[in-house]
């Protein structure tokens, strides 16, 4: 049977790790382990780090505006006791060749989906 569990233990996530590492995978903040029959077969992440959009007028922003907002950001991050965040830039995006000189690693190539959920 699988089941996803919360990471409870160092052993557990050190488990995780080398089981993605085995499959050429990396853990982006993992905050729940998936197991079948005893063994992690993957994990999720659910808020296991925060995730940062933004949008800056291509014609009225500037690279030094996006330095300004970049200091701006992370003060207010570490203000809330944050201390990594995951970016979202596209491709196309003038800043994405420019991304790791901003100090970001980049975690691969993905796309992002929205799914509401319904309560109700």
């Amino acid at each position: 049977m699988t089941e996803v569990k919360p990471l409870e233990s160092l052993e557990q996530l050190e488990q995780l790790n080398l089981a993605a590492a085995e499959d050429d995978h990396i853990l982006i903040a993992p905050t729940h382990m998936i197991e079948k029959e005893g063994e992690p077969i993957g994990y999720v992440s659910i808020n296991g780090m925060p995730m940062v959009h933004w949008w800056l007028h291509t014609q009225k922003g500037s690279a030094m505006d996006t330095l300004r907002i970049m200091v701006q950001l992370e003060s207010e991050a570490a203000k809330m006791g944050i201390n990594k965040y995951q970016l979202a830039c596209a491709d196309t995006s003038p800043y994405y060749p420019k991304m790791r000189k901003l100090g970001f690693t980049s975690l691969g190539d993905t796309t992002l989906f929205r799914k509401a959920i319904n309560h109700g």
